[in-house]
């Protein structure tokens, strides 16, 4: 619910505003504040189990995606590739911009 009369307000913000021609024909996509999505994690993680999650580093996650490509390729299928591991770090922003993942 809380979403719901955010995205109002924030929908109401915009309508409002004093300058129609700054709004008109324009697309919003409308959201809450980017948060780290390891406490967004951890939230259910201690709800759930009570624990914490395990935070893997980086070059961990890149062997893991390459041996997910080489599984891939002689038809084994493996949890995390390539595709997936951008797809998991691209879509993290600070302050509306990509962090860059390298």
């Amino acid at each position: 619910l809380q979403y719901v009369i955010n995205a109002v307000s924030m929908l109401l913000k915009i309508t409002l505003s004093d300058s129609d021609a700054r709004i008109y024909g324009k697309v919003y996509y409308l959201t809450d504040q980017a948060i780290d999505s390891a406490d967004w994690m951890n939230g259910f993680s201690q709800a759930l189990s009570g624990k914490q999650i395990r935070r893997v580093s980086l070059p961990v996650w890149r062997m893991l995606a390459k041996a997910g490509d080489l599984s891939h390729t002689i038809g084994l299928r493996f949890p995390m590739s390539s595709e997936r591991l951008f797809r998991l770090f691209s879509c993290l922003v600070r302050a509306g911009r990509p962090v860059p993942v390298s």
